[in-house]
């Protein structure tokens, strides 16, 4: 399915079931102007608006399961991009003593400015949207930053075409009065005002919506398994009223050791769960009789299911108590799981010859389908491989895609001939006219992934049939939706390296890096580095992308101290002996400029001259003078920076660059 055509809903759960990358991707893309944009006003600056955007799409990943309810997002999105600024400014304001320098900064405005009512109402839009009730908000943002017609607008809410025009009117001199009571007086131009500047800053710069889309994705690791998966298809399916054979969950992408959090994001959290922000609220049902959810082993007899009995029953548990009908559904997969393969084929079969209506066989299906492609992988291709629609982006596309992937991994053979055979018989012909979007890649993808564990050798000669420019995108896990096993590591590490090029390979195995748990000694990486012999060129990377993951882990509670920097030089001493001071010198301004703030520079300076006092070498400190701001604040710093180089001709050299920046 198109994600354009999506509602925000329905991609929240298309991303908490599958962890389609892309669902998750048209969000950001669908919401990035309004984030961006309502952080910069607040801010009133570039960089710290790109960072508020970012923890607000992270929040967005950590917090998706608590949102699958929501018919849209605009305005939990716009409150908590509001409340991140104001974190981010507050704590830029505090660590980085730029107060002056801030307030100056956002008091300057050119003269044009100040004569457009745009201009004017900046300042005071966002907390006047914020005070706001959510359903006024709501439906402002729908009307003024995503353009939705009146027709639209209901569509979206639920509601008739006459009460959404009333609604919008109502939220409209709302949002005007509180504008007033700030000191801004809207005429009856307001409307154009807001819909032409949202439009502006909108097409405004933009941090780059898929490394924003990727960050956030990778921030919120994955909790929960096939629960996750349930849940939240059942809570979209609420909200749907086209039935669509969607499969219950499929492979979900692991990001283990990936929690990364931000006090800001903390502080958020807090506020969005204060009394004062009213949740978006959700229809009641009507009320049904009470039925008892008994245990779904008792829907699965010695005979063949009966199918219509449990649709009916999930429905009107689900009906009575939502939470009742996720949870009969959790079991009755659980129960599904411990059929024989044989029997479940013959539950397939079953599903199609029991004449269930459409609505009903695409619930049986959703039920069925991803113990399916588990566990008879073979079967559920072989069976439906007619469905396969070579241009469909939609649920059930992903369902074969990890079919594939599993028969790939029990029985590499059948898998290989199965899509060669699919390949034969025009299968994957698109309508498409750029190859590399075709279907064929995709799937091609998850059977290397499957032959992976299965035949390492087949998937390398599988995957040099790949155009160049596809193939680390294919080889990289979260790309494709899927996770290395630590079993593989190995594996994948070879594999890489004999089908990329050389720097394409060193990239790949240092992304390997934010899976690892990585202990205060930094082991595992020790164990991991031996296992695959890595070369000297691909020691540093690994290095530096290892001191990053780290120093992001540890600022989740603290800052990064000395002893951090000692324990990374030890590991490194073992490894690069004669590097360890350039490596040092490389690290500490990551852990500076990093948004988790894992250090301020003030604090990376002493850290730096410690080390240096005791070596002496100059590459412990050139990095940090180099990444220094040209601000007059830190002038003091830099200099004592300088000042402690113990080579004459690197003072003079890096006081001239210095002298430069100002």
């Amino acid at each position: 399915m198109d994600e354009n055509l999506q509602t925000d809903s329905e991609l929240l759960a298309d991303w908490l079931m599958h962890r389609r990358e892309r669902a998750f991707h048209a969000l950001v893309n669908r919401y990035a102007g309004l984030v961006h944009s309502t952080a910069r006003r607040t801010c009133g600056d570039e960089s710290m608006a790109a960072e508020a955007a970012q923890l607000t799409f992270i929040t967005l990943a950590k917090r998706a399961k608590s949102l699958a309810a929501c018919h849209t997002l605009g305005g939990w999105l716009h409150r908590t991009s509001l409340l991140q600024a104001k974190n981010v400014l507050r704590q830029h304001i505090r660590e980085k003593r730029k107060l002056e320098a801030l307030e100056n900064k956002m008091q300057t405005r050119s003269m044009d400015e100040a004569t457009s009512a745009w201009a004017d109402m900046q300042p005071i839009l966002d907390d006047s949207l914020a005070a706001l009730s959510e359903t006024d908000r709501e439906v402002l943002l729908l009307r003024y930053y995503r353009s939705h017609s009146i027709s639209e607008i209901a569509g979206s809410l639920g509601i008739g075409t006459e009460a959404a025009k009333k609604r919008v009117t109502r939220a409209t001199d709302r949002l005007r009065d509180k504008l007033a009571k700030r000191g801004y007086q809207a005429g009856s131009s307001l409307s154009a005002s807001i819909a032409a500047g949202f439009s502006a800053d909108a097409q405004a710069a933009v941090p780059t919506i898929s490394t924003m889309a990727a960050k956030a994705i990778a921030a919120a690791g994955v909790n929960g398994g096939i629960g996750v998966a349930v849940t939240a298809w059942f809570a979209a399916n609420a909200m749907r009223t086209t039935p669509v054979a969607v499969p219950i969950g499929a492979i979900l992408l692991v990001s283990a050791g990936l929690g990364l959090q931000h006090q800001s994001i903390a502080k958020a959290e807090q506020q969005l769960a204060s009394p004062t922000v009213a949740s978006i609220p959700i229809k009641t049902r009507a009320s049904r009789p009470v039925v008892s959810a008994k245990s779904p082993t008792s829907e699965i007899g010695e005979s063949s299911i009966n199918w219509p009995k449990v649709v009916e029953h999930y429905r009107t548990l689900d009906q009575q108590n939502r939470d009742s009908g996720i949870r009969f559904a959790y079991d009755f997969q659980q129960s599904l799981a411990k059929l024989s393969d044989e029997r479940l084929a013959q539950e397939l079969d079953a599903i199609e010859s029991t004449g269930l209506n459409d609505e009903d066989k695409a619930t049986a299906d959703r039920l069925i389908t991803e113990v399916a492609t588990t566990n008879i992988p073979g079967v559920f291709l072989n069976k439906f491989s007619d469905r396969i629609n070579p241009d469909s982006q939609g649920f059930h596309q992903e369902a074969f895609e990890t079919a594939l992937a599993n028969f790939a991994s029990k029985k590499p053979g059948d898998a290989i001939d199965w899509l060669d055979r699919q390949i034969a018989e025009g299968g994957f012909e698109s309508k498409s006219l750029d190859e590399q979007v075709s279907p064929y890649w995709r799937f091609e993808g998850h059977m290397i992934w499957g032959l992976l564990s299965s035949n390492p050798q087949a998937a390398a000669n599988r995957i040099r049939n790949f155009p160049e420019n596809m193939k680390q995108e294919v080889l990289t896990p979260y790309k494709m939706g899927r996770s290395i096993r630590p079993e593989d590591r190995v594996t994948y590490v070879n594999l890489v390296r004999e089908v990329l090029p050389e720097q394409e390979a060193i990239q790949s195995i240092a992304d390997l890096i934010e899976q690892f748990q990585i202990s205060d000694d930094f082991s595992p990486l020790p164990q991991f580095t031996d296992e695959i012999h890595a070369t000297s060129a691909e020691m540093i990377p690994i290095i530096q992308r290892a001191a990053q993951t780290k120093f992001r882990k540890l600022s989740e509670n603290r800052k990064v101290k000395l002893k951090d920097i000692e324990a990374f030089r030890k590991w490194v001493g073992n490894k690069l002996p004669d590097q360890v001071d350039q490596l040092t010198g490389k690290i500490i301004p990551l852990a500076l400029f990093t948004q988790y703030h894992a250090l301020d520079f003030e604090e990376a300076a002493a850290i730096a001259i410690s080390i240096h006092q005791t070596d002496g070498n100059d590459d412990l400190l050139i990095p940090l003078i180099k990444a220094s701001q040209h601000d007059s604040v830190f002038q003091p710093i830099v200099n004592k920076l300088i000042d402690s180089l113990t080579n004459p001709e690197t003072r003079e050299q890096m006081s001239q660059l210095i002298d430069k920046k100002k």
